[in-house]
């Protein structure tokens, strides 16, 4: 009991990988304790959002841990907080993030949608979830930048890039990311270059 909720979570995560039901018992102890520490305000941000990372990391599967962390921000929550709920989410592997954060959108704040918008953007299966919100009229278009767009079409996913001319016309790349590419070209052909000299040395 003297364990931090963190520390306790890792315990049964840890367990649970080792094939032990041992403490089972204690996860959902676990995992109210974080959400305690999230809606503590007497704790600074950080520390709440630490908790919120925390909890993700424990159930990193769970559908309600998405929405508990959803729940948990209104138009009236603090900006850095909210911020930070919905970036906490990211690396959730909840097959739900995608609907539950288009879902939630309306309600956020501008600054906490463009977390949210990132958040959609960091896997195919949230980012079908956003181009849906945008086909039904959820979410404007205009919240999704033509460069996010361009790093949609790094997926190589053709069902997304398809949805995307549908919306943005032909992806191209931009001449930034155009000169970024050449210059790894340039990079690796250098490399390359050096290997056969030193290699030709040595023989």
């Amino acid at each position: 009991d003297r364990l931090s909720p963190g520390s306790r979570g890792l315990l049964v995560k840890l367990a649970r990988a080792w094939g032990s039901s041992r403490f089972e018992q204690y996860a959902r102890q676990v995992s109210q304790a974080l959400l305690k520490q999230v809606d503590d305000e007497s704790l600074a941000a950080e520390k709440r959002l630490e908790a919120a990372r925390q909890l993700v990391a424990f159930r990193p599967r769970d559908e309600e841990v998405v929405r508990h962390l959803l729940d948990r921000i209104s138009p009236q929550s603090a900006p850095e907080l909210a911020e930070g709920i919905v970036r906490a989410l990211q690396p959730s592997e909840s097959s739900q993030v995608g609907t539950l954060m288009t879902q939630r959108f309306r309600g956020l704040t501008p600054r906490t949608r463009a977390a949210g918008i990132a958040v959609l953007l960091a896997r195919p299966t949230s980012t079908r979830s956003l181009l849906d919100a945008i086909d039904n009229g959820t979410i404007p278009l205009a919240h999704v930048s033509a460069y996010s767009a361009r790093q949609l079409r790094e997926l190589g996913d053709a069902d997304i890039e398809r949805r995307l001319e549908r919306h943005w016309g032909r992806v191209r790349r931009s001449s930034q990311d155009k000169r970024a590419q050449m210059a790894k070209y340039r990079s690796l052909l250098t490399d390359r270059k050096s290997t056969r000299l030193n290699s030709s040395h040595s023989s």
